[in-house]
């Protein structure tokens, strides 16, 4: 197991002496420094994980030494220590980067949970730092799971090219901010990026608003109007839940990708595009192709490049990270002061299944921002649904071959229900009641070669 190496700063030379024995006599590799300039100075030459640091010291506080060791080490932990229990300078704190603020006597389980805390926080640091280093920067995709960095990497591949890309996934997943990085980090950045929710536009309007009309064209159209395609001219159209577009217009569509040009309603001049088509369903347009509720000649020419987007509940690891964020956003806008959550608070985010995926923790943070009455947000605060959730507690038992793992009786039935239907993935997935995408991918996690 790797030594934590934690740097000590306090002026007190009993404490800091006590907190060095306390914590090589946890395992750690210890040095001890009376200021913060020494420290900085040692910091030019060697490397430490975490840093454990008083608040007010002669000379440069403990304030302003975490300000530079944000700036010049951003991949080290920091705890702050005081005896003074000042809410103001733990805000200040924590927005420096400080993974807790401590105040004195100081308890050794209290500090060792601290030092563990920074670690874990600098580790995600780093592989966040990594990941603006090798991704362009696509910072407003939070999270550093193996689920989410894999989209980011996808993203960082396609974005500076024109394809097409078709964006799946659950509601709530983001589809439509996928679909503003990809037009943000393209070539196309500086011209427009129009988004439309086709859900939300009246059936009868959408051909007007696509493709726009002539003044008196129809009953009310008392204006001429370009359409959204040449609003974008030069720049990216996201046609957001695409599944709702009805069949009529779905042909019109097709022949405005096709040849490049829209026809306004009421014209017979027809005006050449360039945008870029990005478009995004959280139904399953290959079974919606099976129903006849979709084109598939359609589908062909939106699903170029595809992008699946995780449900929040395979990115456990985000959970705590994109709360953090958005209660940072609204405690600002309200402006509350607040740290972040409790230990037990956490603990349900993680451990929540979030069916309505990022959209309801951004939710679930606001509701807690509106209850919490203390500088952290505690199990308390946080919304009924979230709070009294059901957690199951698996059992381990020694596996007995006479009784199949759940995973392999899973494996067996969709093979069985396969070789049923011959092999048509679409249809399986219908008698298996799942979507199209949720069976490519447990079969891409049972059998890592199969296409």
């Amino acid at each position: 197991m790797n030594t934590t190496r934690v740097m000590v700063i306090e002026d007190d030379e009993d404490l800091r002496f006590l907190l060095e024995r306390m914590l090589r006599a946890r395992g750690h590799a210890v040095a001890s420094f009376p200021g913060a300039q020494q420290a900085l100075r040692t910091l030019e030459s060697q490397d430490f994980d975490t840093i454990v640091t008083d608040w007010r010291m002669p000379g440069m506080d403990g304030l302003e030494l975490c300000a530079k060791v944000k700036e010049s080490h951003p991949h080290i932990g920091m705890v702050l220590v005081s005896a003074y229990g000042d809410l103001t300078c733990a805000v200040e704190a924590m927005r420096l980067g400080v993974s807790d603020f401590i105040t004195k006597p100081v308890q050794v389980d209290e500090l060792e949970n601290a030092i563990a805390r920074s670690n874990r926080r600098a580790e995600a640091q780093i592989r966040k730092l990594e990941l603006e280093q090798t991704d362009e920067a696509f910072h407003r995709i939070i999270g550093t799971s193996s689920a989410i960095t894999g989209v980011i990497r996808q993203l960082r591949r396609i974005a500076p090219s024109d394809c097409t890309v078709l964006v799946t996934g659950e509601s709530g997943t983001g589809k439509e901010l996928i679909a503003r990085t990809l037009h943000e980090h393209g070539k196309r950045r500086d011209r427009p990026f129009v988004a439309v929710n086709c859900a939300a536009i009246p059936s009868e309007l959408l051909e007007s608003e696509f493709f726009g009309h002539k003044r008196g064209a129809f009953t009310g159209a008392a204006q001429a109007n370009e359409g959204l395609f040449l609003a974008a001219n030069g720049g990216t159209i996201f046609f957001d839940e695409v599944s709702a577009m009805p069949m009529q217009l779905q042909a019109k569509l097709l022949r405005a990708l096709q040849e490049r040009t829209v026809r306004a309603v009421g014209s017979r001049c027809e005006s050449p595009i360039d945008v870029r088509i990005i478009a995004a369903a959280n139904q399953d347009l290959d079974e919606a192709v099976e129903h006849r509720a979709f084109r598939r000649d359609l589908l062909f020419r939106l699903d170029v490049v595809r992008i699946d987007l995780p449900p929040l509940r395979e990115r456990e690891a985000d959970s705590i990270e994109l709360a953090q964020h958005f209660l940072m956003q609204y405690a600002e806008r309200l402006g509350k002061q607040l740290l972040g959550f409790s230990e037990e608070a956490a603990q349900r985010l993680r451990s929540y299944c979030w069916p309505g995926n990022v959209r309801e923790l951004e939710n679930c943070v606001q509701a807690s921002l509106a209850l919490a009455r203390g500088p952290w947000i505690t199990l308390d605060d946080l919304p009924v649904k979230v709070r009294k959730a059901r957690r199951l507690t698996p059992v381990v038992v020694e596996h007995n071959p006479e009784l199949p793992l759940l995973e392999e009786i899973e494996r067996r039935h969709i093979e069985r229900v396969l070789r049923a239907v011959r092999g048509n993935k679409a249809a399986a997935a219908r008698i298996l009641g799942i979507n199209r995408v949720t069976l490519y991918r447990k079969l891409a996690q049972s059998h890592p070669s199969s296409d």
